[in-house]
């Protein structure tokens, strides 16, 4: 009998090892709970026992019964085998999205909180052990059960045509005359901003890829929210070209003349392709070249062309599968699938006159072109800028880019505050041309470019 509470104990004391994690925390990250310590103890030592002692008995068992016994213990596996290993992450790359924090029982105040089974079942449901892999399982079991059309909580997926979209890019963002206001309040701030201290500035607001692609991304199920969102879009420009003193460049005719040519938008993500941001680049370059004529506008017969069938725009320029199919967390060799297209890329022929420095963890790109027009451009934004930056630092000496979002050690809340990330360095740098390069969607954080706190 006593070899029973023995066995129980060990069985108990692994148990405990294996979820040190829940009541305990990792090295980073202590977040002791007593409550919950006993409660894995209390249930965990009496499972045990009970385990033990349905297996002491097991040989006096009838031969019905033991199926009983065999499925008991692997239920109880099943039941244990979550707490073998916890997620410390704060953010799920498969899902784009932030995942709940572990709140105690008892805070830091003394005070218990009431929510504590609610929130205690949100933390473990978003980290429990090979969640990511129940969640590929579900989507590819959903994948061969759909036709053409696969479609998850945020992204579709045409499984004919090899189109992914983001859901929330199909329909219209909803924007009040209130956030409008701000939004052109902003962009004056930022554009008197520039007049005090001599620049010149540049907002180009990149279409959105299902505005320009709208029969191929809507698959035939959500064309009146797309027609929608298209309208949208053209409003809300319409209205900061009235409302704001600022140079607004907007590539949306250009763009869907453009598509006729070659691909202006990857199938498998929201970034635009080397020839879409080119065409972005032509209409910057133009108003740019009115206000300095000594502005060098580059062309594409000075670049070298390549093909590739995966997908290169983002910050350290390496071709992958594409962010939206891989947000979609199903299978590898599903993805492969979608990358039947051959882009087109270009280099620069005279790519050793351009002297780049990059900063990795800050994600700043300085450039120096042998160039005598002595301009000096300041460029900041989202990921649209990387594309752009194949052909905008040819048009100056130097040009330096800093990026706005997910960058490294900037937190959420900063994201969007230009005048306190960036002042003393637009102060030191001296520009003659501030280039803005921003999304459709980024519009509703512009209110915040002046927030000092």
């Amino acid at each position: 009998m006593k070899k029973r509470y023995i066995i129980a104990g060990i069985f108990t004391g692994i148990i405990l090892q294996s979820s040190h994690y829940v009541w305990l925390g990792d090295h980073k990250d202590y977040h002791f709970d007593l409550m919950i310590l006993l409660i894995i103890i209390i249930c965990g030592y009496l499972l045990c026992l009970k385990l033990t002692s349905y297996m002491a008995d097991f040989k006096n068992i009838k031969e019905k019964s033991r199926i009983e016994i065999i499925f008991l213990t692997v239920f109880s596996i099943i039941c244990i085998l979550p707490l073998l290993s916890i997620s410390q992450e704060n953010k799920s790359n498969i899902e784009n999205r932030t995942l709940a924090v572990y709140k105690p029982l008892i805070n830091k105040d003394c005070r218990i909180n009431k929510n504590f089974g609610k929130d205690f079942n949100d933390w473990f449901s978003d980290r429990f052990y090979l969640r990511n892999n129940l969640i590929i399982f579900n989507n590819n079991l959903q994948y061969f059960l759909s036709n053409n059309i696969f479609i998850t909580s945020k992204y579709i997926y045409d499984k004919k045509t090899n189109w992914t979209v983001a859901k929330n890019n199909l329909y219209p963002m909803q924007y009040n005359k209130n956030l409008l206001k701000q939004i052109s309040d902003n962009f004056n701030l930022l554009n008197q901003y520039c007049d005090n201290k001599s620049i010149k500035l540049y907002i180009l607001i990149v279409p959105t890829k299902s505005v320009i692609y709208p029969k191929e991304t809507a698959c035939g199920i959500y064309n009146k929210q797309i027609t929608e969102r298209i309208k949208e879009e053209q409003n809300v420009i319409n209205y900061l070209k009235k409302n704001t003193d600022c140079n607004i460049i907007y590539p949306y005719s250009e763009l869907l003349e453009g598509k006729k040519v070659d691909y202006v938008f990857f199938k498998s993500e929201h970034h635009w392709t080397d020839w879409g941001a080119y065409i972005g680049y032509k209409k910057l370059a133009k108003e740019i070249k009115n206000d300095f004529p000594d502005f060098n506008v580059i062309s594409l017969t000075e670049y070298n062309k390549s093909t590739n069938k995966l997908v290169c725009a983002d910050f350290h320029r390496e071709f992958g599968i594409g962010q939206t199919i891989n947000r979609m967390a199903i299978s590898k060799h599903i993805k492969k699938k979608a990358h039947k297209v051959l882009y087109n890329y270009y280099d620069n022929k005279n790519n050793k006159t351009l002297r780049c420095n990059i900063n990795f963890d800050s994600m700043v790109k300085s450039y120096h072109y042998k160039n005598t027009n002595h301009l000096k451009i300041f460029s900041a934004g989202t990921s649209m800028n990387e594309n752009l930056n194949r052909y905008l630092p040819y048009g100056a000496e130097d040009m330096l880019y800093m990026r706005w979002n997910n960058v490294k050690g900037v937190k959420n809340s900063d994201t969007f505050k230009f005048y306190k990330r960036f002042d003393k360095k637009i102060a030191a740098y001296k520009p003659n041309i501030m280039v803005v390069c921003l999304t459709f969607d980024n519009l509703k954080n512009v209110p915040h470019l002046f927030d000092k706190e």
